[in-house]
């Protein structure tokens, strides 16, 4: 019976707390990942809003997306934004140079 009492006292007084710590970072890292998520993809939208109104994106800045975005994914985030990174992707590498009048 005491070997009972003795595991016990193990089992409330040490793995609980343990238990509940562990369970508490669990929760904390899937929020800080949530909060990530939405900073990442805030900064996607911002960005491909950005270049589609330029109308060109680099080469240099076109990789920046892709890391950006291959996080962002990561950390599970997909929707209308690989739309919008596709479709900075398309756009030229340089201004295009337009004649007088163009539009």
């Amino acid at each position: 019976m005491q070997n009972i009492k003795d595991y016990w006292y193990i089992a409330t007084q040490i793995l609980m707390p343990v238990a509940t710590y562990l369970f508490g970072l669990y929760i904390s890292n899937k929020k800080i990942k949530t909060a990530l998520c939405c900073m990442q993809r805030n900064s996607l939208l911002k960005t491909c809003e950005d270049y589609k109104m330029r109308g060109w994106c680099s080469v240099e800045a076109k990789d920046t997306l892709c890391e950006l975005y291959n996080s962002y994914h990561e950390l599970g985030g997909n929707s209308f934004v690989t739309d919008m990174k596709n479709e900075v992707m398309k756009l030229p590498d340089k201004p295009i140079n337009r004649k007088r009048g163009d539009k």
